[in-house]
């Protein structure tokens, strides 16, 4: 139980502040590491404008293309 404790703190830690606030989220992909590993960038609202970041996240999906891309196993 200690170590599923430790492991989702370190999974919440980017989003913790977030939550807290009740900030609405959207995390998009937006590339590769150099090894292959996949990146994401992450774009905050304001609260109770989750319409917006979806706007957005759509408008940068479309315009970037990284949802299709695949890493190379």
């Amino acid at each position: 139980m200690e170590e599923f404790t430790a492991r989702s703190g370190r999974f919440s830690r980017l989003t913790r502040p977030f939550n807290g606030y009740g900030l609405p989220a959207l995390s998009m992909p937006c590339g590769f590491t150099t090894t292959g590993l996949p990146l994401s960038f992450q774009a905050v609202g304001r609260p109770f404008d989750e319409a917006l970041l979806l706007v957005l996240g759509q408008a940068y999906q479309e315009a970037a293309g990284w949802h299709l891309q695949r890493p190379n196993l």
